[in-house]
């Protein structure tokens, strides 16, 4: 009777190996697939993710995650990821409220393309939902909501393109960039929510890198840019840009200027 529960137990034990095997081989390519259909429908524009990683020990890690231009752009790119490490519990990702205690980007290039007066950056930023009308279909009720303890955005460059630049384009170094608590206030923000806070902070980021390198129409334009889809934010994910803390060595004073520039223009 022993020797048969002991057999059994092995075959349990094998049983939950195996599933448990099955399970790690398969949730990492749910994800990457999970991540494409996700920003690709938020964005409006095609996006590609090489592959994600999920660690039961409570990190997920994408690679080269890339957004595409949208149409009537010349750059094939608008947006690059070289890495994105979530810090959160793998049975977090199958709940209707995802909680990640950090989101870090690293080495995110911004490919910020002019034509005419119009930027690739606005018309993503044009293209993401702009708020749920007050009857909604049962299925996107159900639509993922995130809270974000933290978000770190370290080791960016951006590249203007436009025709008032000599040469055309023009490469910059990002400052690092941290968001506090997204989403935690509201009990939740939608992925089109997310990415809005951070085109918006990319995009200040690259205004603020800019500022007495860049032609002052260029500059102008971005800074236009960025102040009229403060309009479609809402008031409480508004308030989270506020936000943006940049470490001393790269000037805070400078992005807190234009920060209080962007709202200023904003309220007149």
């Amino acid at each position: 009777m022993i020797k048969k529960l002991i057999v059994l137990l092995g075959i349990l034990v094998v049983i939950l190996v195996v599933i448990v095997g099955v399970t790690a081989f398969m949730i990492d390519p749910i994800v990457r697939k999970g991540v494409e259909y996700g920003s690709s429908t938020t964005l409006k524009v095609p996006t590609h993710l090489r592959g994600a990683t999920v660690k039961f020990r409570g990190k997920v890690g994408l690679d080269h995650f890339e957004v595409s231009n949208p149409a009537g752009f010349t750059e094939p790119k608008a947006i690059q990821f070289e890495h994105l490490d979530l810090e959160v519990r793998p049975r977090e990702l199958f709940k209707p409220v995802v909680h990640i205690q950090q989101l870090r980007i690293t080495k995110p290039e911004v490919t910020l393309e002019f034509v005419g007066t119009k930027s690739n950056l606005t018309t993503l930023m044009d293209n993401l939902p702009k708020g749920e009308p007050a009857a909604e279909p049962a299925e996107k009720k159900e639509a993922k909501k995130f809270l974000i303890n933290k978000v770190r955005i370290e080791n960016g460059t951006v590249k203007f393109r436009s025709d008032v630049l000599p040469g055309g384009t023009k490469t910059l170094t990002l400052p690092p960039i941290e968001l506090d608590n997204v989403g935690t206030a509201e009990g939740g923000a939608s992925a089109g929510e997310i990415a809005r806070i951070l085109l918006q902070a990319l995009g200040t980021a690259a205004l603020n890198a800019g500022e007495g390198l860049l032609p002052k129409q260029l500059l102008d334009n971005l800074r236009g840019d960025l102040s009229k889809n403060l309009q479609a934010v809402p008031e409480e994910i508004r308030k989270k840009l506020g936000d943006i803390k940049v470490p001393e060595e790269v000037e805070p004073e400078k992005v807190e200027k234009t920060l209080k520039d962007l709202f200023e223009k904003k309220a007149r």
